[in-house]
């Protein structure tokens, strides 16, 4: 009404109400917006307006200096009026990916430009976007993240982009080397390429630039070996090399970069052994060295790294105790993953006591030893907890049952003995992944016991659940992949079990004394792709096939009569079927044989007739 507002903010991002629903403005933006004369401020972002143009008519709006249409599913070519807003500092236009720019002539007039964040927006036939934008005095952020950019200068005038200070061109397709004078912007302190499609090694003269707070090279197709010059880097925060094909062993200058909260090497093929020098960095917060050739021992100076919250050195050749943890290092530490490497010793009483914040411990493919601690139980942050195929042995103490965050549990393939009882999962109500196959142990539970959680995973053959059915799946409602083989089951399978009707894809019953007939419909629950029945006593006609099966292995029963599959409604396609060592009679239909069949054994049952095997192109193994 009065013609003076100054900021209009319209924007969306956190208006979703009690029931998870997202309100968003859309429609017409109309011209009678321009009847507010004084307006400097505009926000329309986390809205939708479905494809539409950016009015034209925002360039009349000349006295703004911020214009926020980020994230809004505006379409079309952004309008080249915008440049007649001669005094804006502030334009994002982030996220509206049926947006495009050809000519990006109009932003020269916008001289004022602090930041700019065309993201999303099509920039691929805007061949001059560098030697335009570089031209403008006060830009300081600039990103283009995701704008199918494939050309880039080699050179640029003199004088360019004399204030940045954050450039991100990550998600493009440039293909070629990096262009000189990106090394040569001396404001520069936030540098993202990262998935850029640039080929190169990593240039001594890049690496001098002391300025840098942040360089992300990650997805980066990096070659050579990191440079020693890379310890010039004295303010450095976060280094991102992940994910390239870098070479060589890490050099001990890394130790000068006191500033580093994040080092991420992870996914390359650096060789030789950590440096003491890592001690050094005593601000870092996150180390992840994942899958290169590292070897040799973890320094002792690790010690130091009082900060360190992630430590990742997984799928590396690590050797050395587990026990050399030592120092400050677990004060702060909330994800500990050493999988893969060649760690052993004991988990013990008081290193376990330094993790008093750890949220995931995965030791999982080491050669840890000894017997879990009972102060295992006091880590009660812990969401997961993977100790698999390691070499401990002993009973599991009942204090994992206190853990009330855990929603990983994973025990398998070790030498565990011992009872599995109701107190193990007592408080375990977020408990999603249960792992505890190939050990010894014994489950001794209630037949009137309902755990407290519904997982998703469970996979506990191998150990003693029988002779029983176990009761308790009666409660799981939710799992995709049961496997309860080899578990000294000697009981038929209730028809409760049926008729459960969880999502599940994997069912593995396999190597038990389970009996009787199963009902025509036992394998159409969820979507099962594999079921394995095989080695048991089951008799009667062959259930069903789920339509979704890919993998059908029923060998070693007693199930008798004619092949009445109905394998051609199948969504997938049949991979594997072994139906050995049944009672099953009469011919073979030629509805089994589909085009991506792998392996086919029918030996040992009572069928006659011809194998309809033409057109079986990916066959590898035939058994009749």
């Amino acid at each position: 009404m009065t013609g003076h507002v100054v900021k209009l903010d319209l924007s969306n991002q956190h208006a979703t109400d009690v029931d998870g629903y997202e309100y968003s403005l859309g429609g017409e933006i109309r011209p009678s917006l321009l009847g507010l004369k004084q307006l400097t401020y505009l926000d329309f972002s986390w809205n939708y307006f479905a494809q539409t143009p950016v009015p034209a008519f925002f360039g009349s709006l000349g006295r703004m200096t911020y214009l926020n249409l980020s994230n809004t599913g505006f379409g079309g070519n952004i309008p080249p009026q915008i440049g007649n807003i001669t005094g804006l500092r502030y334009l994002d236009l982030d996220n509206n990916n049926g947006a495009a720019v050809d000519d990006v002539e109009w932003l020269y007039k916008l001289s004022s430009l602090e930041y700019l964040d065309l993201s999303g927006v099509d920039l691929k036939n805007a061949i001059n976007w560098a030697q335009v934008m570089s031209t403008l005095p006060s830009l300081s952020v600039l990103r283009l993240q995701q704008c199918g950019l494939v050309s880039i200068p080699r050179a640029l005038p003199n004088s360019y982009f004399m204030s940045l200070t954050i450039l991100s061109l990550r998600v493009n397709n440039f293909n070629s080397t990096l262009p000189d004078w990106l090394f040569h912007i001396n404001s520069l302190i936030h540098l993202d390429l990262s998935l850029s499609q640039f080929v190169d090694t990593i240039p001594d003269d890049f690496i001098s630039k002391s300025s840098l707070v942040v360089l992300d090279l990650s997805y980066y197709h990096l070659q050579g070996k990191l440079p020693k010059t890379i310890g010039n880097l004295h303010n450095l925060q976060q280094l991102d090399l992940s994910n390239n094909e870098i070479g060589g062993e890490i050099p001990v200058t890394i130790g000068n970069l006191i500033m580093l909260q994040n080092l991420d090497l992870s996914w390359n093929n650096i060789s030789g052994e950590i440096p003491s020098s890592i001690g050094n960095l005593q601000g870092l917060r996150r180390l992840v060295l994942t899958s290169n050739h590292i070897e040799g021992r973890i320094p002792k100076t690790m010690g130091n790294l009082c900060n360190l919250q992630t430590l990742d050195l997984s799928l590396n050749s690590i050797s050395g105790s587990f026990e050399s943890f030592s120092g400050c290092l677990g004060a702060h530490l909330e994800t500990l993953t050493i999988e893969g490497a060649k760690l052993d010793g004991h988990l013990s009483d008081q290193l376990l006591s330094q993790f008093s914040k750890l949220k995931t411990l995965d030791l999982n493919g080491n050669l840890l030893n000894g017997s879990i601690p009972a102060s295992i139980g006091k880590l009660l942050s812990l969401t997961e907890l993977n100790l698999g195929s390691n070499k401990l042995s002993g009973i599991i103490p009942s204090s994992i049952g206190q853990l009330s965050e855990l929603e990983r549990l994973d025990l398998s393939s070790n030498y565990f003995e011992g009872v599995v009882s109701e107190v193990h999962f007592a408080k375990l109500t977020k408990l999603k992944f249960l792992y505890l196959s190939s050990n010894l142990f014994t489950f001794r539970v209630s037949s009137q016991w309902l755990p407290p959680f519904q997982a998703v995973d469970i996979r506990i053959g191998s150990c003693h659940l029988g002779p029983d059915f176990p009761a308790w799946l009666r409660s799981q409602t939710k799992f995709s992949f049961l496997d309860i083989s080899n578990a000294k089951i000697s009981d038929a399978v209730p028809n409760w079990f049926w008729n459960l009707s969880p999502p599940a894809t994997f069912l593995n019953l396999s190597h038990n004394q389970m009996r009787g007939h199963l009902p025509q419909n036992a394998l159409e629950f969820g979507g099962l792709q594999t079921v394995d029945l095989s080695s048991n006593q089951f008799v009667g006609p062959l259930p069903r096939l789920p339509r979704a099966v890919e993998d059908l292995l029923l060998s070693n029963n007693s199930f008798s009569g004619p092949i009445v599959l109905n394998i051609t409604e199948t969504k997938a396609g049949l991979r594997a079927l072994f139906l050995s060592n049944n009672v099953i009679e009469g011919s073979i239909p030629s509805s089994i044989c589909t085009r991506l069949l792998v392996n086919l054994d029918l030996s040992n049952n009572y069928l006659s007739g011809e194998l309809p095997i033409v057109g079986l192109l990916h066959l590898l193994t035939l058994s009749i």
